[in-house]
């Protein structure tokens, strides 16, 4: 049956002799019989979809005590109970998907800044060597100190003085892939916005001020549930990335690290990029490259919102359009929504927004992220295929 399939891939999953061994805490038994449990509802036909996945989805988070923590492992879960149920005809043995790597541990390492690159007038990529070869997985990020520079101690003093609290670590997605020499980031020089913001950025400016090179920096890393699982291609063909401004970054550096390593080749990206004009995007010419070099593999298309209409973006390129995404123009993108994988990364409404809308009674107005939830709900598309990174 179904089930029995589900059973012996997960078995094979925690590499155990069987699903019942006393030797495993009882928990994590009740868990698998609980993930078994649903397997076998779910191979009922009256089960609507919906109910499916989310019963699906009840018995894998709970295969981790934090969601985060144990990301990469309820996503193998959910693929193999999910592909053992739904197609057990056209599926690959499922036995033969290799189990996830086990989380790596937080540690905190001293690098030096090897180079500092200007991507855009407000942005520029920062390369660490940290020593050795970095292990990470494509789409992680790294926590760095603020207080670490003794350029910033009297904004920081001002702003624990003001917030009466600590100021904390800054996270920053990889811009790197894990094969490349050094770990990377791409940082953008965020302004204040009184509209968005309770307080000027304070890290952000100071890395993007091309006076890096050659500093030690000290980060805790690595850590981050935003990254393709191995063995996805098993239920999906195509990744469509949803981002905009720097919410590029960890998604470049999920592009580089399948199309550049050859992994899961029978799987196409489509990237929509949105900015506010043409001089905005970053990692243009990185994109650009990427684009020429996998033409059967990725589909970049540039979205741009405030283009001056002396700007002819016809002229670089049919993949160039003006106005943002809707969901009737994804659909002629995306020709499966039911199976597609989303990934999408930009601004959100922020807790000052929230906070101000309760005040006023007036609603916050939507960012990116907000629009991106909105489109993928009318698309049909499942919050199960939606993976997403918010910053604001």
């Amino acid at each position: 049956m179904v089930w029995q399939a589900a059973e012996k891939a997960l078995t094979r999953l925690f590499q155990l002799p069987a699903m019942t061994n006393s030797a495993r805490p009882r928990r994590q038994r009740e868990t698998a019989s609980r993930v078994l449990r649903n397997a076998r509802r779910l191979s009922a036909p009256c089960q609507s979809e919906r109910r499916r996945r989310r019963r699906l989805w009840s018995g894998a988070r709970d295969l981790g005590n934090s969601p985060t923590k144990h990301a990469t492992l309820v996503d193998r879960t959910a693929l193999v109970v999910e592909t053992a149920v739904t197609e057990p005809q056209t599926s690959p043995s499922l036995a033969a998907i290799p189990p996830p790597p086990r989380p790596r541990p937080l540690k905190k390492i001293v690098s030096t800044c090897a180079d500092v690159v200007r991507n855009t007038h407000d942005t520029v990529t920062l390369s660490f060597d940290v020593g050795e070869q970095p292990q990470y997985t494509a789409g992680q990020f790294i926590s760095i100190d603020p207080k670490q520079f003794t350029e910033l101690s009297r904004q920081i003093a001002f702003l624990e003085h003001l917030k009466g609290k600590k100021e904390k670590h800054r996270a920053y997605s990889m811009s790197s892939a894990p094969a490349e020499r050094y770990v990377s980031i791409t940082v953008k020089a965020e302004g204040f916005d009184a509209a968005h913001d309770n307080y000027p950025p304070l890290l952000s400016p100071f890395l993007a001020s091309e006076g890096m090179k050659g500093r030690s920096v000290q980060f805790i890393g690595y850590t981050g549930a935003y990254v393709l699982p191995e063995g996805h291609d098993v239920i999906t063909r195509q990744v469509l990335h949803l981002v905009a401004g720097s919410g590029i970054v960890p998604n470049y550096a999920l592009l580089k690290d399948e199309l550049l390593q050859a992994k899961h080749p029978s799987v196409k990206h489509t990237m929509v990029y949105v900015n506010k004009t043409a001089d905005d995007v970053i990692l243009l010419a990185e994109l650009e490259e990427l684009r020429a070099r996998f033409p059967e593999r990725l589909q970049l298309i540039h979205r741009i919102t405030r283009a001056p209409e002396s700007d002819d973006l016809s002229a670089r390129g049919a993949h160039w359009l003006r106005g943002r995404p809707t969901s009737e123009w994804l659909k002629t993108i995306v020709p499966d929504p039911s199976t597609v994988w989303v990934y999408a990364c930009g601004a959100a409404i922020t807790e000052h927004q929230r906070a101000a809308a309760k005040v006023t009674g007036v609603p916050a107005t939507p960012r990116f992220m907000e629009g991106v939830e909105e489109m993928l709900h009318a698309l049909g598309v499942t919050k199960d295929r939606f993976k997403k990174e918010e910053f604001g």
